[in-house]
């Protein structure tokens, strides 16, 4: 699993942040952090974002309920900020002293037609309405497309045991990594827990061509690592999982229904 820790430091200067008894500049730090940096096309992605008060005194914030996503904005406009459906907006205050943070989960929705491949997407925040905006530097992400004729599947055969396939359901030859990918299902999105080897041979391929109709198979023990040789391995975390098969030069992928794994008893 890749991952991605991004620290964004900004000063706004003039900004109003809500009523303050100083006319001195406010600190604010700016953080976005995300786990998963591929993309699919309509699939919602979560990504922590935090205000942080550097300054030395506490900040007054004004923010809705609901529509507090107005506050940020984006780059990219492949790549949309979902809101946030509730029955009531209004508004609420939030008093930041020093060194406290407003930490909260912006949900990035990859257009239907969004490009394949790489994307730069920075993210902005306002204090106000038609105030400033203070950027983030770049996220990388990367869109993948759809990768046809490809079945994806997963089935449990005792505890801690479960058997995944895939196959090529096309007319043509197809290749693919040879280390297909689990993900669960956490805050709202699809996260990468570990890849799966399919085969354990020495060295390891790094792809596999599977003949129209034809097949692979391995089988996962429910551990957080899927490969052959572990290290530091243990029990995954109950919850909805998939696999997930990518092609060979990493822009498409076939995703595998959902599947349960409970907690252990």
């Amino acid at each position: 699993m890749r991952s991605l820790l991004v620290y964004i430091a900004a000063l706004v200067g003039s900004a109003s942040l809500g009523d303050r008894a100083h006319a001195d500049p406010l600190a604010v730090t700016v953080i976005a952090r995300t786990a998963q940096v591929a993309l699919h096309r309509g699939e919602p992605v979560p990504v922590e974002v935090i205000v942080a008060n550097t300054g030395t005194t506490t900040v007054t914030m004004h923010v809705m309920t609901c529509s507090w996503t107005d506050a940020w904005t984006i780059s990219d406009r492949a790549i949309g900020i979902s809101g946030i459906d509730c029955a009531k907006n209004f508004e609420r205050t939030i008093e930041l002293a020093p060194g406290a943070t407003d930490v909260r989960k912006l949900t990035l929705v990859p257009a239907r037609d969004a490009a394949i491949g790489p994307h730069e997407v920075k993210l902005g925040w306002s204090a106000r309405r038609g105030g400033e905006v203070v950027w983030s530097a770049p996220l990388s992400f990367d869109v993948l497309g759809a990768l046809d004729g490809v079945a994806v599947s997963a089935h449990k055969l005792a505890d801690h045991r479960y058997a995944l396939a895939i196959a090529n359901t096309g007319r043509e030859a197809i290749s693919i990594s040879a280390q297909p990918v689990l993900q669960v299902d956490r805050d709202g999105g699809w996260q990468d827990v570990t890849p799966v080897d399919l085969s354990c041979a020495y060295p390891q391929p790094k792809c596999v061509t599977l003949a129209p109709g034809e097949g692979t198979s391995a089988e996962w023990l429910g551990m957080t690592c899927g490969r052959c040789i572990c290290h530091g391995n243990g029990l995954a975390q109950p919850g909805s999982y998939r696999l997930v098969a990518r092609s060979c030069d990493g822009t498409r992928d076939a995703l595998g229904a959902a599947f349960v794994v409970p907690a252990a008893r």
